[in-house]
């Protein structure tokens, strides 16, 4: 089984596991699609990209891979979003 196809199955379960213990989970669980959120999440990550070039053209490049982490990280939420999924886990 690959790495990729391992992790989604930890968070799966971890949602599970967190659930059975009355936790708010922190995996990753299927929900209703939504499309409103998934274009939230994308206007976030078009704003944390604006960011990123300010931060670039001020000189600040040493917090550009920060700014930029939360880029792809908020499309990655956009794509789940959209196919009826939720995490609350940066894995």
């Amino acid at each position: 089984m690959s790495h990729a196809k391992n992790k989604v199955e930890w968070c799966l379960n971890k949602v599970k596991r967190e659930l059975q213990e009355g936790k708010q989970h922190r995996g990753l669980i299927k929900v209703n699609a939504d499309f409103e959120k998934a274009r939230d999440h994308l206007a976030k990550a078009e704003h944390n990209f604006k960011v990123t070039l300010y931060l670039q053209r001020g000189g600040y490049t040493d917090w550009c891979p920060s700014s930029l982490f939360y880029v792809i990280y908020h499309c990655f939420l956009s794509i789940l979003a959209k196919f009826g999924y939720e995490t609350r886990n940066q894995e």
